[in-house]
C-alpha cells in the first residue's frame, strides 16, 4: 500500500532517495503516492510531509439522546480509528459529553448528551 506525501511550501526541486536513480518530482497539486520504503527518506529530507488518509466513513449529522447510539459505518471491519465531533448544541446549551463505546464491524457506538449534534468519522 502506497503512502501519500505532499511537498512543503516553496519546494520545487526533485528529491532523490539514497540508492535509487529516480527522483521524486513535486507535482502541480503537490501530492504524490510513494512506496512506504521511500516515504521515510523523503520525509527526512525536509521537503515532504505525510498526507493523512481521508476517513473511510463520515456520518450524517446525529442528535445525541443521552443513551448509547449505534451509527452504522459499512466498513465491514471494526474501525482502526474513530472520532466524533460536536457540530451544534441545543437552544439551552450546557455541559456536554461524548463517550465512545466499543466499536465493531457494523457500528460505531457513542453516548452523547441529549440534543447535542455530532458527526462520526471512522477509518478502516
Amino acid at each position: 500500500m502506497n503512502v501519500r506525501l505532499q511537498t512543503l511550501p516553496g519546494v520545487s526541486t526533485p528529491s532523490k532517495v539514497h540508492g535509487k536513480s529516480a527522483a521524486y518530482t513535486p507535482t502541480a497539486a503537490g501530492i504524490i503516492s510513494v512506496n512506504p520504503g521511500d516515504a521515510e527518506a523523503l520525509i527526512e529530507s525536509g521537503n515532504w510531509q505525510l498526507v493523512p488518509p481521508a476517513p473511510s466513513f463520515v456520518s450524517a449529522e446525529q442528535t445525541g439522546s443521552g443513551a448509547q447510539q449505534s451509527i452504522p459505518h459499512g466498513l465491514g471491519v471494526a474501525p482502526s480509528k474513530v472520532v466524533a465531533f460536536m457540530t451544534g448544541n441545543p437552544a439551552s446549551p450546557g455541559a456536554s459529553s461524548i463517550v465512545a463505546g466499543t466499536h465493531d464491524a457494523t457500528n460505531c457506538l457513542f453516548t452523547v448528551t441529549s440534543n447535542f449534534k455530532y458527526i462520526v468519522l471512522a477509518w478502516a
